[in-house]
């Protein structure tokens, strides 16, 4: 039997013997609807949690926290929503690598959209191997010396923009 198998943003086709195959699981179809109205109901009418109106009103500087180009959040369609909002406030971004490389220029405008040019000056990319952008916070209670970018240490507020998906290593993030 030949399945095609996704396989970053292509698939890829295989072959399995019949008797080798138990069974295949097809996700639930889910219709989202309109994503903008459903993300402008995200920010205005959060569950348990001040809207995003209230949370920046006294905002001296924000700093949002972005996914890199590995996860498929939507973030330029938030973007469209918040940005009205934020447009005349102390903001920056910074993009959440991980241990990943930083973005190509492609891929700042796949998370950035219509927005990367006009946030260019504001966007910093995290790297987990520079020292000198860290800031040391101390040891978890498991005895792990913690280390994060001082750039979100230095911020008076924080926004992520994320995803929750399954991760090889670390089970959701």
């Amino acid at each position: 039997m030949k399945i095609r198998i996704p396989y970053g943003k292509e698939k890829i086709e295989v072959e399995v013997e019949e008797n080798r195959i138990a069974g295949i699981v097809e996700p639930n179809v889910v219709s989202v609807g309109d994503e903008t109205k459903t993300i402008r109901k995200g920010i205005e009418q959060p569950i348990n949690s001040r809207n995003f109106d209230e949370f920046i009103a006294d905002a001296r500087d924000l700093l949002f926290i972005v996914n890199d180009y590995t996860r498929p959040t939507p973030t330029a369609k938030i973007l469209e929503v918040i940005y009205p909002k934020t447009k005349d406030k102390n903001t920056r971004f910074i993009i959440a690598t991980g241990i990943h490389r930083a973005p190509t220029e492609e891929e700042f405008k796949f998370i950035f959209g219509n927005y990367h040019n006009l946030l260019n000056d504001r966007i910093y990319v995290h790297d987990a191997r520079k020292d000198e952008d860290m800031v040391y916070l101390g040891i978890s209670s498991t005895g792990t010396e913690m280390y994060v970018n001082k750039i979100g240490v230095e911020a008076h507020k924080l926004v992520t923009i994320g995803s929750v998906e399954p991760h090889y290593f670390a089970g959701y993030t």
